[in-house]
């Protein structure tokens, strides 16, 4: 069982997240939760370029986001929108699929939602996403 989850919080401002695919956005916001509260770590920039893209839902972009985000210990991504590489993407993190328009409030929903998140990181490759509007795992 994970004790610290490590998120990345797909943001073109900081403040809200991008409208875009998770891949797309400018930068991830990285935050260590735990039930107990979050705590802000720092910003990671997405150097893998849109322009990189062979097809939309390309594997080698998400090998790149996937090593960049493994290097910095991150277990779970959160967006309002994945696009079709949350199936390479669900294999190495959990991927939660939040409603909420800012990350402060993100966070929040994460913190009550840590052993749900905690049990989806223990099936491992297999795992599903997670759609926290909906409390259910929902699987592609």
């Amino acid at each position: 069982m994970m004790l610290t989850i490590r998120a990345a919080f797909a943001s073109d401002d900081g403040v809200v997240f991008t409208p875009r695919h998770f891949g797309d956005a400018n930068f991830y916001e990285i935050y260590e939760i735990q039930p107990s509260g979050a705590k802000y770590i720092k910003r990671i920039f997405n150097d893998v370029l849109i322009e990189k893209e062979s097809a939309h839902g390309d594997p080698k972009k998400a090998r790149e986001i996937t090593a960049i985000l493994m290097n910095e210990g991150i277990n779970t991504l959160v967006s309002t929108i994945f696009g079709p590489n949350i199936q390479r993407m669900k294999k190495h993190f959990v991927c939660v699929v939040v409603h909420e328009d800012t990350i402060a409030e993100a966070v929040l929903r994460l913190i009550k939602k840590y052993n749900a998140i905690c049990e989806e990181w223990d099936k491992g490759e297999v795992r599903n996403h997670l759609n926290l509007k909906e409390h259910q795992n929902i699987s592609e």
